[in-house]
C-alpha cells in the first residue's frame, strides 16, 4: 500500500509505457482528486466541532412516523419491543449500544438501507430513504437517546457521531479498530508504541488511499499494543523491514487485561518514520 505521493509517483512510472498513458492519465487524474478532497475534509472537521445523538439530532414527530413505518416493516423480526428474536438481534439495550456505538450514523444508517426489511413481502433497500431516516429516529428514541427541535437529516447521519447516555466511551472490548502508532521490533516480536486511541472501523482487512492518508495526519499517543496474527497477513515478510515506521494497524482490539492486544487483520505503513 502507498501514500498518496507514493501511489502517484508510481503511475508516473507506469506512464512510461504507452499503452498505459490513458490509464495513467484516468489514475493520475484520481490521485489528484483525492488529495483535494482531503484538503476539504481535513479543514471542515477543523472547524466544526463534534456532533452526537446526544445533541437531540431528530424530533418527536419523526420518531412517531417511524414508530409507524418500524411497525409495518421491521416488528415482525425485531419485535414491537425491539428486542429481537432468534436470529434478529435487539435494537436497544447496551448489547445494541456497544455494537454501534463510538462510530457515526452513517455506518447503522448504511446497514439498515442496504440490508433491511426482510420477509415474504418485502425486500431490502425496498423503503424510501426518507422510511429509513425515520426508523432510524425511532431506534434513537426508544434507546433513550433526546429528541430536539430540528429532523434528522440524511446529511446529518453522515456527521452524528452514536454515543451512549453518558457521552464518548472506549470502544467494547473485541470491537473492530484502528490504531495508529510506531511499530517497535523488541527481541523477536513486533508491538505498537506511542498509539493513539482507537477509532472504530467495519472493515479491518482492507483500506484505501484516503484512510491510510487520514492516519499518516494523525498524531501519535501515549499507548501500547501486543500483535497477533501477523504472520498470516500478505505483506507478513516485510513487516519486519519497516520497524521504526508510523503505520496504520486494523483488527480486533482486546482492551481488557494488563497486556492491550490487536488481532491484527491489516497492517500498513503510512510513509513516515517515527
Amino acid at each position: 500500500m502507498y501514500c498518496l505521493w507514493q501511489q502517484l509517483a508510481h503511475l508516473v512510472n507506469k506512464s512510461m509505457l504507452p499503452v498505459r498513458r490513458m490509464y495513467f492519465r484516468r489514475e493520475a487524474a484520481n490521485v489528484f482528486l483525492a488529495l483535494l478532497l482531503l484538503g476539504n475534509y481535513n479543514f471542515s472537521r477543523a472547524e466544526t466541532p463534534l456532533v452526537t445523538v446526544l445533541d437531540g439530532v431528530y424530533s418527536e414527530a419523526q420518531a412517531m412516523r417511524g414508530k409507524n413505518t418500524y411497525k409495518r416493516f421491521c416488528s415482525d423480526c425485531h419485535l414491537s419491543n425491539l428486542q429481537g428474536e432468534g436470529l434478529e438481534p435487539p435494537l436497544v439495550s447496551s448489547w445494541f449500544m456497544d455494537a454501534w456505538r463510538e462510530d457515526y450514523l452513517a455506518s447503522l444508517f448504511d446497514y439498515m438501507q442496504t440490508r433491511m426489511p426482510k420477509g415474504r413481502d418485502v425486500t431490502p433497500g425496498s423503503l424510501k430513504e426518507a422510511q429509513y431516516v425515520d426508523i432510524l429516529a425511532y431506534i434513537l428514541q426508544q434507546n433513550d437517546l433526546p429528541a430536539g427541535n430540528k429532523e434528522l437529516t440524511r446529511i446529518d447521519i453522515n456527521t452524528t457521531f452514536l454515543v451512549g447516555l453518558d457521552g464518548p466511551a472506549p470502544l467494547p472490548s473485541t470491537a473492530l479498530g484502528r490504531v495508529v502508532g510506531c511499530l517497535v521490533q523488541e527481541d523477536d516480536n513486533l508491538i505498537i508504541k506511542n498509539a493513539n486511541q482507537p477509532a472504530r472501523v467495519r472493515e479491518a482487512d482492507v483500506t484505501d488511499i484516503r484512510e491510510l492518508q487520514k492516519s499518516a495526519e494523525m498524531p501519535l499517543g501515549d499507548l501500547s499494543y501486543s500483535l497477533s496474527n501477523l504472520e498470516f497477513l500478505p505483506n507478513s515478510s516485510t513487516l519486519k523491514a519497516t520497524a521504526g515506521s508510523k503505520v496504520q494497524v486494523k483488527g480486533v482490539i482486546k482492551s481488557l487485561g494488563a497486556t492491550p492486544l490487536i488481532f491484527v487483520l491489516s497492517l500498513e505503513p503510512t510513509g513516515q518514520s517515527c
